[in-house]
């Protein structure tokens, strides 16, 4: 080995460098797109067992179902809260979800009745 394969040997090395550092970058992107995938997953199925108790606690009429609900409502807005601050849900994503809710505050209520058999509502 001469001078001359110092040169060919430092290009060979930029070049797997370089090639390490693209896949490298494609596996984070990647993995990153699969954590959205899942964290939006996870949230759509909490939401979906949150409707079934709050079916529930409509036909229960249970105060303390109806309770419940919305706190457990509040909490996954919580961490949906928290997820996206983190960039693992997308801007559109979070204000397609914030329009629904301004709509349910409004005119979302459960109804119950409570020991003494009358009627009381629950609302955001």
């Amino acid at each position: 080995m001469g001078q001359e394969a110092i040169p060919w040997i430092m290009l060979a090395a930029t070049f797997f460098a370089a090639g390490a550092a693209v896949f490298t970058w494609l596996t984070a992107r990647a993995t990153n797109k699969a954590t959205i995938a899942s964290n939006l997953i996870n949230c759509l199925n909490a939401y979906t067992v949150l409707m079934r108790a709050r079916t529930k606690a409509e036909e229960a009429k249970s105060e303390k179902l109806c309770k419940d609900f919305y706190r457990e409502l509040f909490d996954l807005h919580w961490t949906e809260f928290q997820i996206w601050r983190d960039g693992m849900i997308p801007d559109h994503v979070t204000n397609a979800w914030l329009a629904v809710r301004r709509r349910n505050y409004a005119k979302d209520a459960l109804e119950f009745e409570t020991a003494t058999g009358q009627g009381a509502t629950v609302t955001y």
